[in-house]
């Protein structure tokens, strides 16, 4: 996978979180108004002194404060992880941060998948995209480092096999000597 191929689908998985974001944003505001009339509705019950209507209102309140605690939480959080895979520059650096986006993704899936089950999927989507980048490089960082590893294992072959030579050519050499002095002692007693 080249560098260009990393930055394309990188960029893929920001905008489909970046579109996730939005939605969240969406959710954000609708339950906010929900809020707001139910707090209205909270109001009028107590100025009616309909103290029971008030407080299943209150009860909803709370839990669409939750919701939107949980909602803007999340879309903080996404906002951080598409802001990081925006400013990787390199396979290093992606996959020195991988670990940690797809942990705070999948937090983020997994709360959401009770609330709001299309932004769950959405997110689980960009998820897989991530992993199987992640994955791609990962083969790729393992041949690179298996094709790095047989070229340093050829240079020291290469190297052991000129030590060798150059051994052998030393050992020969002294031997060579001998063998001349030899047969020039030997051919000076015959003359």
């Amino acid at each position: 996978m080249s560098d260009i191929d990393l930055k394309d689908k990188i960029h893929e998985v920001s905008q489909v979180l970046r579109s996730q974001i939005r939605k969240l944003d969406e959710n954000f505001k609708k339950l906010k108004e929900r809020r707001n009339k139910l707090f209205n509705s909270v109001v009028d019950a107590v100025l009616k002194n309909d103290i029971e209507r008030a407080r299943i209102y209150a009860n909803e309140v709370v839990t669409i404060e939750r919701f939107n605690k949980l909602v803007e939480q999340s879309k903080i959080a996404l906002e951080s992880v598409v802001t990081r895979l925006e400013t990787i520059s390199d396979v290093n650096d992606f996959m020195s941060v991988i670990q940690p986006i797809t942990s705070v993704i999948r937090g983020i899936r997994d709360k959401l998948s009770n609330v709001i089950p299309e932004i769950s999927r959405n997110i689980d989507d960009a998820l897989g995209a991530l992993n199987n980048i992640y994955s791609e490089l990962s083969v790729k960082t393992d041949m690179t480092m298996s094709s790095f590893q047989d070229t340093a294992t050829e240079e020291i072959m290469k190297e052991a096999r000129s030590l060798v030579e150059e051994r052998s050519k030393k050992t020969m050499e002294p031997q060579k000597e001998k063998k001349k002095k030899e047969s020039s002692l030997e051919g000076g007693t015959q003359h």
